[in-house]
């Protein structure tokens, strides 16, 4: 286990907040229901020099990302996603030598063709995602990875909030990799609209998301390397897509400073009285949606795993698998629809939440959520 002990952004000091006890390091699942889980304490930081919001505990990337949970593209919601993402990206740009961070299945890669090169940087790409002769894949974490040459757009979909220090990955890039008039191309999650819903995980953060990122913060970090800020587009409540160009003209400013610690405590207090009226409920055989954090989150915070039977979740890859730190099986939605008894359903997805339970409902009409 790795320690925060300053300020990612600015280097300031950080001031505990709230810490959840005993949190699953793996957000995914498991090929058996009794392997030997690890667990860590989230513990939830501010700055009082920046604000920013960050955690303090940062797991090993090599445990972390130890197998990929995100191969898939599930529902509407990420599959417009990728769509418009691709269209920010191409919107008066020419792509020729292309790095991407962050892909381990080329999601993007596979909607283009008219390129040159594309190289792929990930810490578990899946067999044949470089059939293409024209991608080339380079298996590691980004910061721990040589990448030769020379690149004219760098993409990054919801990485950058996965790195650890930012700035001096960013700086590495520069050295080795970024010329003038390089595009670096941003999708990150709306954190905003996450804190400001009250969510889980709690303003957007868990040990993946290790920083609260912001338009204001990404602004200022890429400014002060050298990256001229061009151009914005929100994509629904769900991501931001940002592009920079870097001209080596650094511009140094200050953060507002944005003390968010109290609607943290605020959202975790939340989530615990929910908890609470959850394990009054009479019954068992429950299940919870989403085999990731989600229902870890909810277990780390007291729900009583001995009331649900099963993780449900629409990726055929989790299916038939169980969820980590936790041993309960995962299936998928379509097992539900021959069950006698009405499924009593626990869907906590955030932002995906609706989608998900108009899923459901498609599929019987008779499911009682538990919230």
């Amino acid at each position: 286990m790795l320690k925060r002990k300053s300020c990612t952004i600015c280097k300031g000091k950080l001031d505990h907040i709230k810490t959840i006890k005993d949190v699953p390091v793996y957000m995914g699942v498991s090929d058996s229901s009794d392997n030997e889980y690890l667990f860590e304490d989230m513990i939830f930081t501010n700055c009082n020099t920046c604000g920013t919001l960050q955690l303090e505990n940062l797991i090993d990337p090599e445990i972390l990302y130890q197998k990929n949970h995100n191969i898939e593209i599930v529902g509407s919601l990420w599959n417009e996603h990728y769509d418009s993402f691709i269209k920010f990206i191409t919107k008066h740009n020419q792509l020729d030598r292309v790095l991407e961070i962050g892909d381990p299945s080329g999601k993007i890669a596979s909607r283009f063709d008219d390129y040159n090169s594309w190289t792929l940087v990930d810490q578990n790409p899946i067999d044949g995602v470089d059939a293409n002769p024209k991608i080339f894949v380079i298996n590691g974490w980004v910061d721990d990875v040589e990448i030769d040459g020379s690149y004219d757009n760098i993409i990054m979909s919801h990485m950058f909030e996965h790195l650890y220090d930012p700035i001096t990955t960013i700086k590495k890039l520069k050295e080795n990799n970024i010329v003038y008039g390089t595009n670096v191309f941003l999708s990150i999650p709306n954190f905003t609209h996450l804190y400001d819903k009250k969510d889980l995980p709690p303003a957007g953060l868990h040990f993946e998301h290790n920083i609260f990122l912001n338009v204001s913060i990404v602004r200022y970090i890429m400014k002060s390397l050298g990256f001229d800020f061009v151009s914005i587009q929100y994509y629904k409540k769900h991501s931001i897509f940002m592009k920079f160009k870097y001209t080596g003209q650094i511009v140094k400013s200050n953060l507002k400073k944005k003390l968010i610690q109290l609607s943290v405590s605020d959202i975790i207090c939340k989530y615990e009285m929910l908890i609470e009226e959850i394990n009054k409920k009479d019954g068992s055989g429950f299940i919870i949606y989403g085999a990731h954090f989600p229902a870890q989150f909810m277990f780390a915070l007291g729900l009583d795993k001995e009331k649900f039977s099963y993780v449900m979740d629409a990726s055929t890859s989790k299916q038939n698998k169980y969820l980590y730190g936790y041993g309960l099986k995962v299936i998928g939605p379509q097992e539900i629809k021959s069950w006698k008894n009405t499924p009593k359903i626990l869907c906590q997805m955030g932002v995906y939440t609706e989608e998900i339970k108009k899923l459901l409902y498609e599929i019987r009409e008779d499911i009682e959520f538990l919230c």
